[in-house]
């Protein structure tokens, strides 16, 4: 018997864990990278890829409770597939924002104003 996967049957926990998990690793390949080119400390690496990975996590459950709650709200409308995806998008989209904003500053690293590399505060 084969069990077919809809969008009502994945989980936000399930889904957040799953983005979560494929961020950090993306997250972590780019730390690494920063790291062996000098640009990052290892402790900040490692809290960089952790709070990437939390954060992208805990954006994408956000999202999809949001859209799951527009989705069943708005059963009997056509475009019931476009309205919770977007909000389901801007949702995620401003949650992550929101957790870069809250978790960014305590990093000691800092981005140069043109946003290309790091630079370490002058008393590091």
């Amino acid at each position: 018997m084969q069990e077919v996967v809809t969008a009502a049957s994945v989980s936000p926990i399930k889904a957040s864990a799953a983005v979560g998990a494929a961020w950090g690793a993306v997250a972590g390949l780019l730390n690494i990278r920063k790291y062996k080119k000098g640009k990052i400390s290892k402790r900040d690496a490692v809290l960089d890829t952790a709070g990437e990975s939390v954060g992208m996590g805990l954006s994408a459950g956000v999202g999809l409770l949001a859209s799951n709650a527009v989705r069943t709200s708005l059963v009997s409308l056509s475009a019931a597939s476009v309205v919770p995806f977007t909000v389901g998008l801007v949702v995620t989209a401003s949650s992550k924002v929101v957790w870069n904003c809250l978790t960014r500053r305590h990093l000691k690293c800092q981005i140069d104003a043109s946003g290309q590399g790091a630079t370490w505060p002058a008393n590091a």
